[in-house]
């Protein structure tokens, strides 16, 4: 798969209904507000997570999968500014994490020079 260039930063900033470093800077990482792309207590595949919110994978870097408890956060640097999280199930879920048939929610912009979680 061909790698374009990441997406600018106003494309991203325009993704969310809040100013992602505002928000960033006051709050903890999973108090961060969610992408409103999957409904509260659901689940969907990412492949449609990312069509939703317009998003094509070969102009995000896959940066790592960070486990914590029996959650996993796949990450992705889509603009020079700015990363997008997802949350799905650990282990117990199978497949990798990076698998665009897997189950996401949690969906999150986070400015890309921040820790996560």
């Amino acid at each position: 798969m061909e790698d374009l260039p990441l997406y600018d930063d106003v494309s991203i900033r325009k993704l969310a209904p809040f100013d992602i470093d505002a928000e960033w800077k006051r709050t903890r990482y999973l108090e961060m507000p969610c992408l409103d792309v999957v409904t509260g207590g659901e689940t969907r595949p990412r492949l449609r997570v990312f069509a939703q919110l317009g998003l094509d994978e070969r102009k995000m870097r896959r940066m790592s999968a960070d486990p914590d408890g029996r959650v996993v956060f796949p990450r992705w640097q889509v603009s020079p500014s700015y990363d997008l999280v997802v949350m799905t199930g650990g282990e117990e879920e199978g497949g990798h994490p990076f698998d665009p048939d897997r189950s996401v929610y949690g969906v999150r912009l986070i400015p890309h020079a921040a820790r996560w979680p």
